[in-house]
């Protein structure tokens, strides 16, 4: 039962309660009270939105084994060759059996075909998984008095063929014994019946597929049936952070000398101490800067040489940061991962070259003596030269995400699985003006052509958390960081699944920018080969491209004409020849895309005026003015 998988994907794909495929067979990741991880990784403003707890990852060392427990998962398998269906026992599992089917083994037969893992599952919104009965699939309705008293649970067959291949209708599960069968069209409805789930005839059997009987849950939701690879099966929440030194604070750091930070830290901590039940009190004396606290401060800052003024400041933004940083309540993933991109925004959108231990930008302002195009698309354009991500696996949920299941499953764990790595990265501020100037002049015409797009993305949200801002500036800039990627894969020598990205918008100040990075696990970092697209002297071609890429797709008019596509219609004129890029690379699940933002003809045409038309425009306009 040994399989591999990267370390990575124990956070963002196969962690706590996915389904895994290794070999043939099919497991399901344990929670993580099983788990053996010891590596302490370190990142305080993660760590702080899940409650404080420590973020642990598997050792570094390659001479350790290094392994996370599954459970066989789901049981029931059927021979390709014979049909015949049986479930593997963890008696089995234990003694190591080989895959073959015992029939086909035993006989006489040339290939020993492996079995193959039966493809439905049970699940419900709360987060249970469990089996499908198969024997009482056939048996649901059988009738004593005809069919007599079938026990025999060996004696199933699963057939899949006909003038319809894997049609619901030609897949049927088939009793030797009394001739009973039925076929697989109730799964098309999805919602399971009672008895044809593992359990005792309840509608949820309230537990996950390794977890004692004892640890069951009393679970009333109903069950729903689909193939055990289907993204509803298993959601993963993740926050991911970069490492970096916020505001104020971490610009004052670096003048002070370590004594007198030390000092100023010190006393702020008895401060803290001394607040106990009233730290509220204490956070609003902080925030309006009262006089007590200030000549506290200055008491301390006499002793030293350092700026009084500074070593006061510091003081104020070290309290601030622990009292709004100590154990908080637990917040959605969502909401949490909103503030760990606000704050890294708020940094980024500055335009100051930042030199920090693992975040170093270099900014390159976009001159209009270069290229009137580029300049007024972004304002600037950073060089990330170094970068650590570090991302967290808070949790997990099922179907609706009615319930979200924590890594330990609520065993009060003091840690969860997280993994870091290190990279390089682009980053691309929009120019404000410009950004307001467009919605000024299409602003009304942009929203209604994006009525639609807009209602479906706020249904969507209504029942999967994705991260996205209902907004046209975000829709704007999400299309163009997956435009972006897609041009910086051929240019940067990396694929495009190891390329990320990261959005950052505030409507409301008509301000967005984006991050496009890779990292890896490797302590060096990555190659250079992205950061280096970014350089001055050629940067004006990602914009030139980014309209070439934008105003045709190899599937239009079909692509351009599309209202809605995508899931439920959240987006429009965007496919895979386009715009889509792969689940890895972007955060909000290739929802909230539309390429007619970008290059959109105007009213004549029945399309909204994209940015980049726009730009273009005002550039023609100011040359002929020339």
């Amino acid at each position: 039962m040994k399989g591999e998988i990267r370390r990575a994907q124990l956070i963002q794909t196969f962690g706590v309660g996915a389904i895994v495929d290794a070999n043939g067979e099919t497991f399901v990741v344990k929670d993580t009270t099983y788990w053996d991880a010891r590596e302490r990784i370190e990142c305080a403003r993660l760590s702080r939105l899940i409650q404080g707890k420590s973020l642990r990852t598997f050792s570094g060392n390659a001479n350790e084994e290094e392994a996370v427990p599954v459970e066989r998962f789901p049981r029931w398998y059927y021979c390709p060759a014979c049909n015949r269906m049986r479930k593997i026992s963890k008696k089995e599992d234990y003694e190591n059996e080989d895959g073959a089917c015992p029939r086909c083994k035993n006989a006489e037969c040339k290939h020993k075909p492996e079995m193959i893992p039966m493809r439905f599952v049970a699940y419900c919104s709360n987060g249970h998984l469990t089996e499908i009965n198969w024997w009482e699939w056939v048996h649901q309705k059988a009738s004593a008095a005809e069919n007599g008293q079938c026990k025999d649970k060996d004696s199933l067959k699963f057939t899949s063929g006909g003038r319809a291949g894997g049609d619901f209708l030609e897949m049927k599960v088939k009793c030797d014994k009394c001739g009973l069968e039925k076929d697989l069209s109730d799964i098309q409805r999805q919602v399971a019946k009672p008895n044809v789930v593992e359990g005792y005839g309840q509608s949820c059997y309230g537990r996950q597929p390794w977890q004692r009987f004892e640890d069951r849950e009393a679970c009333k939701a109903q069950m729903k049936i689909e193939p055990r690879g289907s993204s509803s099966i298993h959601r993963s929440l993740v926050l991911s952070a970069l490492d970096i030194e916020e505001g104020v604070h971490s610009q004052l750091k670096s003048e002070i000398s370590p004594e007198a930070r030390a000092a100023i830290e010190k006393k702020c901590q008895k401060l803290i101490e001394r607040s106990q039940g009233t730290r509220q009190i204490l956070q609003t004396k902080v925030i309006q800067k009262s006089e007590d606290i200030q000549d506290q401060l200055a008491n301390i800052a006499e002793i030293f040489s350092d700026d009084e003024d500074e070593l006061i400041e510091y003081g104020f933004q070290f309290l601030l940061n622990e009292l709004t940083t100590a154990a908080p309540e637990l917040e959605e993933a969502e909401d949490a991962q909103l503030e760990l991109l606000d704050a890294e925004y708020a940094l980024l959108a500055q335009g100051k070259d930042i030199e920090q231990p693992n975040f170093k930008v270099f900014f390159n302002d976009c001159s209009e003596d270069a290229d009137p195009i580029l300049s007024r698309v972004f304002s600037r354009i950073g060089q990330v030269k170094r970068l650590r991500e570090v991302r967290a696996f808070k949790g997990f949920v099922r179907g609706e995400g009615k319930t979200e299941l924590s890594p330990d499953l609520g065993g009060n764990q003091n840690w969860v699985p997280a993994i870091e790595a290190f990279g390089e990265g682009i980053y691309f501020e929009f120019n404000q003006n410009t950004l307001t100037t467009w919605l000024e002049k299409s602003g009304q015409q942009v929203r209604q052509a994006l009525t639609k797009q807009l209602n479906a993305l706020e249904k969507l949200q209504e029942r999967v958390k994705i991260g996205v801002v209902e907004d046209p500036i975000f829709i704007l800039a999400h299309t163009v960081a997956h435009i972006l990627i897609r041009d910086l894969t051929f240019r940067s020598g990396y694929s495009s699944s190891a390329l990320r990205e990261r959005i950052f918008c505030v409507p409301d100040e008509k301000r967005a920018g984006i991050l496009i990075y890779t990292t890896d696990t490797d302590t060096e970092g990555t190659l250079g080969g992205l950061v280096d697209q970014a350089r001055p002297e050629i940067q004006f071609h990602l914009v030139r491209n980014l309209s070439n890429l934008t105003s045709w797709c190899s599937a239009d008019p079909v692509c351009r004409e599309t209202k809605e596509s995508g899931f439920q219609g959240v987006n429009q004129a965007a496919c895979h020849c386009c715009a889509l890029v792969s689940e890895t690379s972007c955060g909000h699940q290739n929802a909230g895309l539309n390429r007619l933002l970008l290059s959109g003809m105007g009213e004549k045409f029945g399309e909204p005026l994209g940015f980049l038309s726009f730009v273009e425009e005002a550039a023609r306009e100011d040359a002929n003015v020339c």
